[in-house]
């Protein structure tokens, strides 16, 4: 399926569906994107630094759980990576059901491809966590299990968008995992409400204060950032390298039906 061309974008009402439509055409996405990696990445791998920085040296041990406490600075900011990206999966899924831009779906392949690796680092990082606080690597905790059930589901995506690629049953397959896979977000976020679950509630709540001290709360808030930015980066840079590999595909298509 083709991407749609510069002049096939008219101008929509109202100011929401004009950048929509504006920023769904892949050339002007690209040229968008060009300067706004750059500062990105270097944004993200500062706020990075300095969060690891803090977080190994002005922030104390954990008075029950000592050093391995510090995991918190890793394993959070990746489950919360691994939850938003699959719900701009979704979005960006239906999209294209919706509008059918297949730049939409293009999104959504490199948001799994980034998504699957920080579920898979969160699930590593909490086994690695709750081998000493829990004296164990794996329970069968509502928590893990539905984080479990969302890296299946990156798999699953990943799986039909190789083996489907290119075909418009294959991106219909691959919309409708991400749009029902959706289903399991509010599931990994209110698991440790709904079910007595070994895994410790939600670290931050809307409209609170953290339950820490600010020395071991700045380099989460840090992580967090940079995480995210950097998590942010990777999809956008491996975006803008797929159109520009597509555009000059096709114009070397072009050039070579010429002569």
């Amino acid at each position: 399926m083709s991407m749609p061309s510069s002049s096939s974008v008219s101008r929509p009402q109202g100011k929401f569906a004009y950048y929509f439509h504006y920023f769904g055409n892949p050339t002007r996405l690209r040229k968008f994107l060009a300067p706004v990696l750059k500062y990105l990445g270097s944004f993200a791998l500062l706020s990075l630094i300095t969060g690891l920085i803090l977080a190994f040296t002005y922030a104390p041990q954990d008075w029950q759980q000592g050093e391995i406490f510090k995991l918190i600075y890793l394993h959070v900011p990746l489950a919360w990576l691994s939850c938003s990206f699959y719900f701009f999966l979704s979005v960006c899924c239906l999209i294209f059901l919706v509008f059918r831009n297949p730049l939409a779906m293009l999104l959504a392949s490199n948001t799994a491809s980034v998504g699957i690796v920080s579920a898979g680092l969160c699930l590593f990082t909490g086994a690695l966590w709750g081998r000493p606080t829990w004296g164990t690597w794996w329970v069968w905790d509502a928590r893990l299990t539905s984080v479990l059930v969302l890296f299946f589901l990156y798999l699953g995506f990943i799986f039909l968008e190789k083996n489907y690629k290119n075909t418009a049953e294959g991106m219909r397959l691959c919309a409708l995992l991400g749009i029902v896979g959706a289903l399991d977000l509010p599931i990994i976020h209110f698991s440790v409400q709904w079910w007595s679950t070994l895994h410790q509630g939600p670290t931050f709540r809307l409209g609170h204060m953290p339950p820490m001290p600010i020395q071991m709360w700045l380099p989460l808030a840090f992580t967090f950032l940079g995480f995210s930015l950097g998590g942010l980066w990777l999809i956008l840079a491996k975006t803008y390298n797929k159109i520009r590999e597509r555009q000059l595909k096709s114009l070397l298509q072009n050039t070579s039906s010429i002569d």
